[in-house]
């Protein structure tokens, strides 16, 4: 039987610390070259812009400038460009100090560093936010805050509550599988990781995921090529044109 090291899985504890390749794929897309307003379903008319609830206009495009910083930090960070990904966002974050998503982001971004006494610092900063903070961002902190000083069960807890709240969050599945293993309990992190992929396959694919998963089944080995083919035709069904199948692992490498 195969002998596992938690060592492995250290790269995908923290992937979409800031945003993820999902939600960078809708965002891009609203700006075209031709125009540089945002072509989609959800924004504004230009007559409401210019005519309309300004306020609300003025909200959107501020949304927009916050999600486009946490693209470029996400960016800086898969290049280990570190202190600049936190200078960026510690710059942007005096225009919104009170902004929990960027906050967050400086937060986990220190806890990419191992430095986990500012990490902790920043997410307190956030849970002192009146009304501001999204409860689901504070247990996900805390998840990786717990996963980052090895308390395994606490982070599993953690990430849990996020899954309450959003079904869908590919972070906080993808964490809570690791935190499975971490507490040896393979079987588990396996079925934790099976049901979220297979209960929506269209929205729930993911690279990472699936990377894990069939990781997952390698350290079990029993039956690991039969179930990555299964893995395989899900993802030729329902994920995009653009995803990595080297991540399915079919030659076990």
């Amino acid at each position: 039987r195969k002998r596992y090291s938690p060592s492995r899985f250290f790269f995908f504890h923290f992937h979409s610390i800031i945003i993820d390749s999902k939600r960078i794929k809708k965002i891009l897309p609203l700006f075209t070259p031709s125009s540089p307003f945002p072509s989609s379903p959800s924004s504004i008319p230009l007559e409401d812009f210019f005519f309309g609830n300004f306020d609300e206009s003025v909200g959107n495009w501020k949304d927009r400038e916050v999600c486009i910083s946490l693209i470029i930090a996400t960016r800086l960070v898969q290049e280990k460009e570190y202190p600049l990904a936190i200078s960026m966002l510690q710059d942007i974050s005096k225009k919104y100090p009170n902004n929990s998503s960027l906050l967050s982001g400086i937060g986990r971004v220190y806890l990419q560093m191992g430095n986990i006494k500012t990490a902790s610092v920043v997410f307190k900063q956030i849970e002192s936010l009146e009304g501001e903070a999204d409860q689901s961002i504070i247990s996900m902190n805390k998840g990786f805050l717990a996963l980052a000083l090895n308390q395994f069960t606490i982070a599993i807890d953690h990430f849990q509550q996020v899954l309450v709240k959003n079904p869908k969050d590919v972070t906080a599945a993808n964490n809570k599988a690791v935190c499975l293993l971490y507490t040896c309990n393979l079987s588990h992190a396996i079925s934790s990781l099976e049901d979220f992929v297979f209960r929506d396959p269209e929205n729930n694919l993911n690279e990472s995921l699936v990377f894990n998963l069939c990781t997952l089944y390698d350290l079990k080995s029993e039956n690991s090529l039969e179930k990555k083919k299964n893995i395989l035709a899900l993802v030729g069904k329902y994920a995009s044109d653009d995803f990595d199948f080297s991540f399915v692992k079919l030659n076990g490498t």
